[in-house]
């Protein structure tokens, strides 16, 4: 049953819709009954609320699909002249293309008559691959209310796979119009906030990993200025540890069992670090003091020469 409430999408059509007052998005891939729908509303009285777009609907944008065209045309699309044969023995193919598809999103996204984002959807699919369709529509699937398939053969092609895609996003079978599905509000909140949950589960596990990093790297940064002789002083008993393992003991037991180090032996450290590179840096002064010297040695025994080698000569 139509709700002239609904915004109206057929993706596939080859006559405008009955209801003609009331806000209609058609999406047609086939250039023949494009014309003719263009040469309907040509020839309506007054301006109809109907919007037509030329394109093949799948479910990435820009891409690249086989088009087929058959000798009965209700069968020209996407499936494969075996797969017809299985239900027409007697069809046969008239040509194949390439062709670039867009998404029911990108589609949407046009409409103006949809931009309010307030008016619910009511999509029927006669054309093309539906769960390729549906999934193109991204967010907007949100606004659909209401899907219908009117394919040829529909039923045999697309009602098992169809049934399960919506049932996972909210939709039920409607039991009185074959092929159709309505929304189901309160199973949509379920999926809602079992995906908000995902979600938080999601950033609770990247939140654990990043505190885990950060503990990593304190502790390392904590390995350089570890007093690990004192450590060992009040705790003979882990004199096997090795340093990774002293630190990673005081982290979890040393801490909570109240030894107290002051990290004095820190300061110790520091400072016979400071005293060893004074002594450092004395030493390398002396030994720059020592290359001057010798470089005013090096000098004066040159002179020297220069003025023996001068007298040899006068001599």
């Amino acid at each position: 049953m139509n709700d002239p409430s609904l915004l109206q999408v057929l993706v596939g059509a080859s006559r405008l819709p009955a209801d003609g007052h009331r806000s209609t998005l058609i999406v047609e891939a086939e250039d023949e009954h494009l014309e003719a729908l263009r040469l309907q509303l040509s020839r309506a009285q007054g301006s109809l609320p109907v919007l037509i777009r030329h394109a093949v609907l799948a479910a990435t944008p820009d891409a690249v699909l086989t088009w087929f065209r058959y000798n009965d045309k209700r069968m020209n699309g996407v499936l494969p002249l075996e797969r017809w044969q299985i239900e027409y023995p007697n069809i046969q193919l008239d040509c194949q293309e390439t062709c670039q598809a867009k998404t029911l999103a990108q589609i949407l996204g046009g409409w103006p008559a949809a931009c309010d984002g307030e008016q619910g959807i009511e999509l029927t699919i006669s054309q093309g691959d539906p769960i390729e369709v549906l999934n193109g529509a991204g967010e907007w699937l949100q606004r659909i209310q209401r899907i219908k398939i009117e394919s040829p053969q529909a039923k045999t092609l697309w009602l098992e796979a169809c049934d399960a895609w919506l049932q996972q996003r909210g939709f039920r079978m409607d039991p009185e119009v074959p092929l159709s599905w309505n929304l189901d509000q309160t199973a949509t909140e379920m999926i809602r906030t079992q995906a908000e949950n995902n979600n938080l589960y999601q950033q609770l596990q990247a939140d654990k990993e990043l505190h885990a990093k950060r503990e990593e790297e304190l502790l390392v940064a904590l390995q350089h200025v570890f007093p690990y002789s004192a450590y060992r002083e009040k705790r003979p008993d882990l004199a096997q540890y090795k340093d990774s393992g002293l630190v990673n003991h005081f982290v979890a037991h040393g801490i909570s069992e109240g030894v107290d180090l002051h990290f004095d032996s820190v300061l110790n450290e520091v400072q016979s670090l400071r005293e060893e590179r004074a002594e450092e840096a004395a030493k390398l002064e002396l030994l720059e003091n020592k290359t001057r010297q010798t470089a005013q040695q090096l000098e004066l025994l040159k002179d020297l020469f220069a003025r023996l080698m001068v007298n040899a000569r006068a001599k």
